[in-house]
């Protein structure tokens, strides 16, 4: 596990020990969405979170996303290839920050500008 899901998972737990009855609705919230998109296989389901994910705009909830996706088998070829179809969705430049921060949950090098050097966030 990367440390930025290190430091989310924290988080998590933090927000649990502060309020725990947010945080018990949060999941009751999240397993109810879950439940309530029966027409989705789980695989469709984790599919979907990526791709949500991905289109959000956060890193964090890339990082989550994938490291939930791997645990329930999606390899890291489908995990890509779910970001590279978001280019016509995304655009280019949220496509690029998105595919990085894929390729570092990933645990492969990020993208990096290529007039400046630093990585594409």
């Amino acid at each position: 596990m990367d440390g930025l899901s290190k430091t989310t998972e924290a988080a998590e737990l933090t927000l649990a020990s502060r309020f725990p009855r947010l945080a018990q609705a949060y999941r009751a919230l999240r397993e109810a969405a879950s439940e309530e998109a029966s027409a989705l296989s789980p695989r469709d389901k984790m599919v979907a979170e990526v791709a949500w994910a991905l289109a959000s705009g956060s890193q964090n909830a890339v990082n989550a996303a994938v490291r939930r996706a791997q645990e329930q088998g999606l390899t890291p070829e489908t995990l890509l290839a779910i970001a590279q179809w978001g280019i016509g969705v995304l655009g280019h430049s949220q496509f690029l920050k998105a595919f990085s921060w894929m390729l570092e949950a990933l645990g492969e090098q990020p993208l990096y500008c290529s007039t400046c050097g630093i990585p594409i966030r």
